[in-house]
This record gives C-alpha cells, sequence and structure tokens, in this order.
C-alpha cells in the first residue's frame, strides 16, 4: 500500500518543526512495529524559497482566521526567477545528513526559515517529519542545484537506515 501523508508548511498556524519530527518518530514506531517487510520512505519540500511577491508574503504570514476576507487583495504572482539562499540550504542539508536535526531545530524556528530562506522554505518541516520517521541517521547529499527558474534549491538526499 501507498499511504500519503499531507502536511501543513504554508499558512498558519503552522505546526512547530519539533512538532512535525514527533509526528515523524511516531510513524517511525508504528513502522516498525508493523509486519516485516521492505519500507520506502519520501519526503518532498524544497530548500530556500521565496513564493510571490513581498506583499503576498506578508499577507501569507498573517494569523489564522484574518486572511479569508482579504484573500482577493492579495493573489499570487510569481517572478521567472528568484532568489535562492544557498549558504541556508548547504548548512540546512549539512545537518540533516550529520543526523542532528535536533541541533538545526534547537537555532531555527519558522520566523527566521521566513527571514532568511524565505516563506517557501517552511517546506523543510516535511524533511523534519522524515528525520523523525527514520531516527535521524546519517545521510548523503546525492545531487544539490539552486535552481532560479523553479525559484528554489533542490536537493536529494540517501539515508542510510
Amino acid at each position: 500500500p501507498i499511504v500519503p501523508i499531507a502536511t501543513n508548511c504554508n499558512m498558519p498556524p503552522l505546526p512547530t518543526l519539533d512538532r512535525f519530527h514527533e509526528v515523524g518518530e511516531k510513524i517511525g514506531r508504528a513502522i516498525r512495529r508493523g509486519p516485516a517487510g521492505k519500507i520506502v520512505v519520501i519526503a518532498t519540500g524544497g530548500l530556500s524559497h521565496w513564493v510571490g511577491q513581498p506583499a503576498f508574503q506578508t499577507f501569507q504570514g498573517d494569523a489564522a482566521g484574518t486572511r479569508l476576507a482579504r484573500a482577493a487583495d492579495f493573489s499570487m504572482e510569481l517572478d521567472d526567477t528568484g532568489p535562492i539562499n544557498t549558504d541556508f540550504d548547504r548548512d540546512f542539508l549539512e545537518s540533516m545528513c550529520r543526523g542532528q536535526s535536533s541541533a538545526f531545530m534547537r537555532d531555527w524556528n519558522g520566523a527566521r526559515i521566513q527571514r532568511e530562506a524565505g516563506n517557501g522554505a517552511q517546506e523543510i518541516r516535511n524533511w523534519m517529519m522524515l528525520a523523525g520517521i527514520l531516527g535521524d541517521p546519517n545521510g548523503t547529499v546525492i545531487g544539490y542545484t539552486p535552481e532560479p527558474a523553479w525559484l528554489t534549491g533542490t536537493a536529494v538526499v540517501q539515508f542510510a537506515t
């Protein structure tokens, strides 16, 4: 069977990085307690990227329950290319590949991610869930590309389990 898990990495209230990791730990325990067999876990989420114009990014971060009446005033428009914080991407990938998601979560929160890596980087929550599922193993970056035409830093990592 395939079990997709949809997560909120987009609009407040955003679950914390710790919460994503904790949910991942619970999923990992359930998998390990299940029947024997081969399990493949795949997570997706962009690294640093800023989605939409600055006014949209600010609107997107407004408190839950305050946006609906104003949504029509803040359409999302994308540029042909976008900024990417390669230092953030590389530091984040290094933390993940060293099995140090807890150190990353200690030093970063949603506001800092938004400020330094963009509103789209909130998607790293999915990486935190994966780390929790797998038990924070070491990993290897198979490839990393800052891709302005895609508006994001992209990476593929293989984790040892």
